[in-house]
């Protein structure tokens, strides 16, 4: 019985050590402090200037910031840059980016 434990222990102790975050030195974090980053871009509430978007980008390098995008594959496997799985909260097009092709996404408006 205590074996058992004992390999319940270890076990639990395991799980936590792979998922727990591991802790970041201040050396470590040192390239990236002072910076600004832009999140999909410098995009704009009003959306004149939408996410995701060559402008958004060419602002946020304008300003000086970092940038974060996401990238995703077509349905004929070409790169997309799109920050949701969906396409209908920034597009208005019900449907997930791998469900269409780049000719048909490159159609949709930001």
């Amino acid at each position: 019985m205590i074996e058992i434990l004992i390999v319940l222990a270890a076990l639990v102790l395991a799980v936590l050590f792979v998922v727990r975050p591991g802790r970041v030195r201040p050396a470590q974090l040192a390239p990236f402090q002072g910076w600004n980053y832009a999140h999909r871009g410098l995009h704009t509430q009003d959306k004149q200037v939408a996410e995701n978007s060559l402008p958004a980008f060419a602002a946020a390098v304008a300003a000086g910031y970092g940038m974060e995008l996401d990238v995703q594959l077509s349905k004929d496997g070409q790169v997309v840059v799109f920050h949701d799985d969906t396409l209908d909260r920034v597009t208005g097009v019900q449907g997930r980016v791998d469900a269409f092709t780049w000719e048909e996404l490159q159609k949709m408006q930001l």
